[in-house]
């Protein structure tokens, strides 16, 4: 059931960024006020991806036992939590941000070497 959950994840991030990314940013292309402040639609809707839909989930404790069992993580699940991981970076870590904090906990149990820019080991 899990493997079956893992799997059901990356198929809706497949989707997500081949499909639904691209058209809100050509939908909102011409918005003024998101270029001006430094956002973009794909960053805005990715942050909303990340606490909407993966973070409501239990991908962290499902992912958290694979890694305790050895086994293997679906690349699309291990791209996506990259992509999302790489929503933050050294310019704006905001430690009181719990849902970035999460991403790159979950980066740091699947990829090795991964430089949390929290500087903190996940803890579940």
């Amino acid at each position: 059931k899990q493997w079956y959950q893992r799997r059901v994840r990356g198929e809706l991030w497949a989707e997500f960024m081949r499909e639904i990314v691209p058209t809100l940013q050509l939908i909102f292309a011409n918005i003024k006020h998101l270029n001006a402040k430094g956002d973009s639609v794909e960053r805005i809707t990715l942050e909303q991806f990340r606490d909407a839909v993966v973070l409501q989930t239990e991908i962290e404790g499902v992912i958290q036992q694979a890694v305790e069992q050895r086994m293997e993580i679906p690349r699309s699940v291990v791209q996506m939590l990259l992509v999302l991981g790489n929503l933050v970076t050294n310019m704006n870590v905001d430690p009181k941000n719990d849902n970035q904090r999460r991403i790159c906990a979950m980066c740091s149990l699947v990829v090795k070497p991964y430089l949390n820019p929290f500087n903190t080991r996940p803890q579940y």
